[in-house]
């Protein structure tokens, strides 16, 4: 029995050895964060205390090795919990690496890096598909009259009404930081108008303006349909297409919808 017991100081003196070192080792990682350095600081003593608890006689006084054990185990709890804290926190990095910090939508990046293998499903499968861009009419005028944060909500509740409006299996992200877009695989161009319309009634009906004058936000929308003289396009090609047609949606006063035209060289494919 005592040579178990033995065994068991020897490790747990060994453990707090090592605890010592990863404390260390912490401390220096995090010597920039106050709070967190004095976490490993803390650990590092408590980890040295149960060394020089297990290696020093108390005599009539042997409950005083429980301290730096109580220590310890208050110690190794806030380690665990500032590690949680550094796990959430590095989550919340890597995802904004990938989406809009607005919108919680895919950034242009991602949103590429999503609708290129759909891109090539929809070609081995002999499918159409077709890519929507939509912008706020006159966010520009909104920031600068309501300010940047008003301008926000309004491309946040626009992402919204384009979450609820997708169908399973569209790709919803970012073209520009201030343009959404969905691709819709498997959707030709009259399905595509078809949802855009939705689109544009569900931000007529579930967003007022901004300016709270009791008018109602508007969008512009350009689609660009691959199956629609865009022909074997590349994905490049499809989303400029459908920028180009929202911008001239916008150029011409918003609150529409256009198809893309095929690029000059589809034409002459085509003939």
């Amino acid at each position: 029995m005592n040579g178990l017991a033995g065994l068991a100081g020897t490790l747990v003196t060994l453990g707090a050895i090592l605890a010592a070192g990863a404390g260390a080792y912490a401390a220096w990682r995090w010597r920039f964060e106050r709070s967190r350095f004095l976490v490993c600081v803390l650990g590092i003593a408590a980890a040295l205390a149960i060394v020089a608890a297990r290696t020093t006689s108390y005599g009539s006084a042997a409950w005083l090795r429980l301290l730096p054990d109580a220590a310890a185990i208050v110690f190794f709890i806030a380690l665990l919990r500032a590690l949680a804290r550094q796990d959430r926190s590095s989550r919340r990095v890597a995802a904004a690496a990938h989406q809009n910090a607005v919108t919680g939508l895919p950034n242009r990046s991602t949103f590429i890096a999503q609708m290129t293998p759909a891109m090539a499903r929809c070609r081995r499968d002999g499918v159409p598909a077709a890519i929507l861009a939509v912008a706020i009419d006159g966010l520009g005028d909104i920031e600068a009259r309501r300010g940047p944060a008003t301008a926000e909500d309004a491309l946040r509740d626009l992402a919204a009404v384009l979450r609820d409006t997708a169908r399973a299996g569209d790709l919803p992200g970012h073209l520009a930081p201030t343009v959404v877009a969905a691709m819709l695989p498997g959707t030709a161009a009259e399905a595509a108008q078809r949802l855009a319309e939705r689109l544009r009634a569900q931000v007529a009906e579930r967003l007022p303006h901004p300016s709270m004058d009791g008018s109602r936000m508007t969008v512009s929308i350009g689609i660009a349909a691959i199956d629609q003289g865009i022909g074997r396009a590349t994905l490049d090609e499809a989303m400029d297409a459908a920028e180009t047609a929202l911008i001239r949606v916008m150029d011409a006063g918003g609150d529409g919808i256009r198809l893309a035209e095929p690029p000059p060289h589809r034409h002459a494919e085509a003939a």
